[in-house]
């Protein structure tokens, strides 16, 4: 039996060596190309390697090969707003004439902020563009919160940093804020700034540069290419005010460390500082980053100025050229060829060794108030002390680590060194102020806490306001809620997760209670207050396991004439099950609500799962916070940290609520959506609304008619309209996924 094993063995391995020669001698092109579509893209950030299951980078596509080259589009600092809205298309169109593969969005695509306005326009402009998009972010996209103290900006807390940069992420369809793609032989990294506490306006993260080290220690052999948007330290003339630390990208210095080790990196392309083609830098012998990396400096976008870079790709060089969208026209002297040492190739462009002609040339101006903001140079200065010019600010402060914000640091001095961390909801007593920071007593030394971490009583000038009605505790259970003599006074008590309490007024960010025979505050975060207009369902004496039931589900169907509108057809076709049935408009009457409003704390943003249950709930007449509802799909865990949303639990949460009926189903259809709402039930469906939300988005489908899909879409709040192909693309995404809310 051995000896036989071994024949049958033997035979098996002459064959399939037979069969390989013959694979070869058919040609090598064939196989080439079969081992070409084991390539992967190189995704970003904590994407497991489990996750990377897209074939061969389409950046590697089958054209890229057959024209053995790859066009890119460099855009910067669009700061897009109404005023330089023209300019901004202008050359977005000159892109998509010149036609490319794909384009490069270098930062600072928001106007001033970052507010959600802001941004809708600037993802809406940008998605004009045809090919593919990877975008990084710049300072006016993430780091400043969307409000400004007078008028001077205002750093963000770092979970708004945190929801932007999120936000930014989804919107571009990237699975992280820094990411790699392979084109025709090179690999292009992509870096958003991205740190949550750091002082330059430009600053990545531990984790990118974590993550970058490690991919370019997986691709030595393999050209790069670095996007961020703010150039290398030193291949430039910094700007005046920003000086060299806040114009370039940081930390300098571990970034040095690794691109020295890496030698395959041979080009930065960058925006930023605003260096325009008449600039003496634009193109001169100070890009040339430790005799290594070539920085590529691209232009501001504003009305008086629209150029751009483009790149192409070879095998053996980058060729750099500069269009004037304006005069629709090639800037001929700006074109030069990059080798992959950095150098220019011989004969093409300037050689490193050549006197810098660019001396000649206008000294770099930008006087243009739309894209240099001086909000930025004042506050963020030489050494970026961001001031928000709260000088005044009295010393005697209490405060409260802002809710549903985690952890935040506690350090030995501004940005000094991390002594310890308190949580959210933990209340602390304020020393003094310096500059950003709020001084308190930690552990018997001083400790520093960012201003935008904290709620304190600082210019809380509202009056006692006359409220009754009863609420219930929802807090953490391991702590419990704490009363105080009043809003931010000292401890009297402590009320557990659940308790029934009586409120007798508001004060600013506190209720006044009764307890205990007297009076006490608690803090509004953690109280879950019934709206005026309806009563609980666990309010109701006579509750049982099904939903409430609203007045016009109770009223008797045997009046006919009530029953029909004019045309005979039905108002209310399933008053039995509880429903309110089709106003006139035909469409379901489901209550709107917004994810983001001001009671749903500063995770709002990430609450479309729950605020679309509690829309379809309250529809059935069951009227529940949108916050208590996130915590029983688990999209907020019991401490309030968020947790994302996914359907199972979203179905979960329904039928714990009493909607037995509800289910879930995939591969559906828009003639099911319509005949599900016309039945009188709210559909909850999953999609991916063209890019703005790459982890998928939930809405209630209200009804279908004329060639539309009717939404209550969470985000905004409010009614929305799709065509069906645009709702068909979108619910693609996610299988044509849905929950039907019925009792």
């Amino acid at each position: 039996m051995i000896k036989n094993n071994s024949f049958f063995s033997g035979a098996r391995f002459y064959f399939l060596s037979l069969l390989l020669i013959i694979c070869l001698a058919a040609g090598t092109s064939s196989f080439a190309a079969s081992i070409g579509e084991l390539n992967k893209d190189i995704a970003g950030g904590e994407t497991s390697a489990s996750e990377q299951k897209a074939s061969s980078s389409a950046l590697d596509s089958q054209a890229v090969k057959e024209k053995n080259k790859y066009e890119m589009g460099l855009l910067a600092d669009l700061h897009i707003c109404d005023t330089n809205l023209k300019a901004v298309n202008d050359v977005i169109a000159a892109i998509n004439r010149i036609g490319v593969d794909s384009t490069a969005i270098l930062g600072d695509s928001c106007k001033e902020i970052g507010t959600e306005k802001e941004f809708d326009l600037a993802v809406k402009t940008i998605r004009k563009l045809k090919g593919k998009i990877f975008a990084v972010t710049g300072n006016h996209d993430y780091i400043y919160a969307d409000r400004k103290n007078g008028d001077k900006k205002v750093r963000a807390s770092a979970s708004v940093k945190k929801h932007k940069l999120e936000r930014f992420r989804e919107a571009f369809g990237q699975k992280s804020n820094y990411f790699a793609q392979k084109a025709n032989g090179y690999l292009l990294i992509f870096l958003s700034a991205d740190a949550l506490d750091a002082k330059p306006l430009v600053t990545l993260s531990g984790g990118a540069l974590k993550w970058l080290e490690n991919t370019l220690s997986k691709n030595k052999e393999m050209p790069t290419i670095i996007f961020c948007h703010a150039p290398l330290e030193n291949t430039f003339k910094a700007g005046e005010k920003l000086g060299m630390r806040g114009s370039s990208a940081q930390p300098a210095d571990k970034l040095e460390d690794i691109l020295k080790g890496n030698k395959q990196v041979f080009m930065w392309a960058s925006g930023h500082v605003h260096i325009k083609p008449s600039g003496k830098h634009y193109n001169s012998s100070a890009n040339l980053w430790k005799n290594q990396i070539r920085v590529i400096h691209n232009a501001n976008i504003n009305n008086s100025a629209k150029y751009f870079n483009t790149l192409t790709l070879t095998t053996e060089y980058v060729i750099v050229r500069t269009y004037d969208a304006d005069k629709n026209s090639w800037l001929k002297k700006f074109e030069r060829k990059v080798g992959h040492n950095g150098k220019f190739v011989t004969g093409d462009g300037k050689d490193d060794d050549e006197k810098d002609k660019d001396d000649e040339q206008e000294k770099d101006k930008d006087d243009d108030d739309e894209d240099r903001d001086k909000d930025d140079d004042e506050q963020d200065g030489n050494d970026n002390d961001d001031k928000d010019g709260n000088k005044d600010e009295p010393v005697d402060l209490k405060g409260i680590v802002t809710p549903g914000l985690g952890e935040v640091k506690v350090r030995d001095g501004a940005w000094g060194n991390v002594i310890g961390k308190l949580y959210s909801g933990k209340f602390v007593d304020i020393k003094s102020v310096e500059g950003d920071w709020y001084i308190i007593d930690y552990d018997g030394k001083k400790g520093y806490i960012l201003k935008q971490a904290m709620v304190t009583n600082s210019g809380d000038n509202s009056k006692l306001k006359k409220m009754e009605t009863t609420a219930t505790v929802d807090v953490n259970p391991a702590y419990g809620l704490n009363v105080r003599d009043g809003a931010w006074g000292d401890k009297i008590g402590k009320l557990s997760d659940g308790a029934k309490i009586e409120i007798i007024g508001e004060d600013g960010d506190w209720y006044k209670i009764k307890y205990n025979g007297k009076t006490g505050f608690v803090y509004k975060a953690y109280v879950d207050v019934p709206k005026a207009s309806a009563k609980r369902a666990s309010d109701d004496k006579n509750k049982d396991d099904s939903p409430a039931k609203p007045a016009a589900a109770e009223a008797k169907n045997d009046d006919k004439d009530k029953s029909k509108d004019s045309d005979g057809n039905s108002k209310n076709q399933t008053a039995a099950n509880g429903t309110k049935g089709f106003e006139k408009s035909g469409l379901l009457n489901v209550p709107e609500r917004a994810q983001r409003a001001k009671e749903n704390g500063p995770l709002g943003h990430s609450l479309c799962g729950p605020t679309s249950l509690a829309m379809a709930m309250e529809f059935y007449g069951v009227d529940k916070p949108t916050v208590k509802v996130a915590k029983e799909t688990k999209t907020l865990s019991a401490g309030g940290g968020w947790q994302g949303t996914y359907c199972g639990n979203i179905l979960t949460a329904a039928k714990n609520n009493g909607f037995k009926g509800s289910y879930q189903k995939e591969n559906m259809t828009i003639d099911s959506l319509k005949a599900i709402t016309e039945s009188g039930r709210p559909v909850i469906a999953n999609v991916n609304t063209q890019g703005y939300w790459g982890s998928g988005h939930y809405m209630v489908v209200t009804g279908v008619k004329d060639g539309k899909v009717y939404v209550n879409d969470p985000w905004q709040g409010g009614q929305r309209t799709y065509s069906f192909a645009s709702f068909k693309a979108q619910w693609a995404t996610r299988n044509e996924r849905a929950i039907v809310v019925q009792p």
